[in-house]
């Protein structure tokens, strides 16, 4: 209810009127307004919030731009970025079912998942990297086969992320045993970690 009770809240409407023009903006850098970025990063929570609510043709654009979001400079809106694209590609897995939402996942997980591989180079502390990490897992368990012509560069990038990941347990463990290291082929991932 909004106003008092007066009338409804229309996601619908609120998505397409005023979250999706603030998701689409990715020019946005360090010198923006401090409000601008910040009501970004909300727009990103809300969406996650209310993934549920979107309808199958707001789902592509909106999984399209939040995963574009996480390329941008604001660490607060890569990382909220990060976070809502786990849960949105995780949203509409059910069964062997190709949903429309689940399609559009696919067709924009290569953008999500080399984002998603920059922000680790940009995470500093264990808690951002186990946010990008989740988020790489999400993207591959949903795709599964359908990343074989990248699996090579995912399993390139474990290496690096496994060496800034030094002694810490929690993301040594995401690394090995995740749903990433469990849909790509054994021998790549240890011939690339332990190499």
């Amino acid at each position: 209810m909004v106003g008092g009770g007066q009338r409804r809240l229309n996601f619908s409407e609120w998505f397409q009127g005023e979250l999706l023009p603030i998701l689409m903006r990715t020019d946005l850098g360090e010198n923006s307004h401090v409000a601008m970025r910040a009501m970004q990063a909300r727009a990103v929570q809300v969406v996650q919030a209310y993934c549920t609510s979107l309808k199958p043709d707001e789902f592509g654009v909106a999984f399209q731009s939040i995963a574009r979001l996480m390329a941008v400079p604001d660490l607060v809106t890569a990382f909220c970025s990060a976070r809502c694209v786990s849960q949105l590609a995780l949203l509409h897995v059910k069964g062997t079912e190709e949903s429309v939402q689940l399609v559009s996942v696919r067709e924009h997980s290569v953008l999500a998942l080399g984002n998603t591989f920059a922000l680790a180079n940009r995470s500093e502390s264990e808690e951002c990297l186990r946010v990008v990490l989740m988020c790489v897992s999400a993207l591959v368990e949903v795709n599964g086969l359908y990343l074989e012509p990248v699996l090579q560069a995912i399993a390139e990038q474990l290496p690096s992320l496994w060496e800034r990941a030094r002694d810490s347990v929690p993301i040594h463990s995401c690394l090995l045993s995740g749903e990433c290291a469990a849909h790509l082929p054994v021998c790549r991932v240890k011939e690339f970690i332990f190499h």
